[in-house]
């Protein structure tokens, strides 16, 4: 703010107090900052996709959803802005448009691994199973050692039935990343073969916690093994 009252400011200024204004709940002044923005610099390209997360940020989808059509009508080459306009389609309830938006871009972007993973999740949410799965495919190949792309292959070899497969891909996500444990041994929990039912529940006993919601993810863990393994007393004490 300081810098932009100096007359100095570059773009850079007033995208930062933007964003910030609408994270602390201050939407109107938010969007008159990106206005004198853009009467000062034009219409570039960062002063319109900030002005759809602002939007986005203060949970407004429709004025988000008006701001991400001036931007694709503006520049509709860009992956950056196809993408956030797949995001805020899917967001004001238009999945299908969401899914065409997000297939334009990673038609002209193959190897768009964000757009590929979320396609890969709107697939699922309309019930494209096979679809899913090879979209899902196609970014863990593209980048293999991605988190994010390790976990959605996981979770759509698990809603194909191959268990096995999904098995693997969560063991590895929790080994490689704590942070995704919790959430990985709950998903195992439920679809690995008996045989690796003790190995799963000393892994879960010697996770140490870093937040609360873990805490609530493991404790769904030891309840999908418990029940699992007919200990009723211990799955009722996880489950309340």
């Amino acid at each position: 703010a300081k810098a932009i009252k100096l007359g100095t400011a570059t773009p850079d200024a007033y995208i930062n107090l933007a964003q910030l204004s609408a994270e602390t709940g201050k939407l109107t002044f938010a969007v008159d900052t990106l206005d004198r923005a853009a009467a000062k610099f034009g219409d570039t390209l960062q002063l319109l996709l900030t002005r759809i997360t602002v939007f986005r940020l203060s949970d407004d989808p429709a004025h988000a959803l008006e701001a991400s059509n001036k931007a694709i009508s503006t520049y509709p080459e860009s992956p950056d802005v196809r993408f956030v306009h797949g995001l805020v389609l899917a967001e004001n309830g238009r999945l299908l448009d969401a899914i065409d938006a997000l297939e334009t871009l990673t038609t002209a972007h193959p190897n768009h691994v964000d757009g590929l993973l979320k396609l890969s999740h709107f697939y699922a949410f309309s019930n494209q199973t096979d679809n899913a799965l090879a979209i899902s495919k196609r970014a863990y190949e593209i980048d293999p050692s991605r988190d994010e792309a390790i976990e959605n292959l996981a979770a759509r070899k698990r809603e194909s039935g191959d268990f096995e497969g999904s098995s693997k891909l969560f063991w590895q996500l929790a080994e490689s990343t704590p942070a995704f444990a919790p959430e990985a041994y709950s998903q195992l929990a439920d679809i690995v073969p008996l045989t690796e039912l003790a190995p799963l529940k000393q892994a879960i006993e010697a996770y140490k916690v870093r937040a609360p919601e873990e805490r609530a993810q493991l404790d769904f863990a030891r309840a999908g093994v418990a029940k699992r393994l007919e200990h009723y007393e211990a799955y009722e004490a996880s489950i309340t």
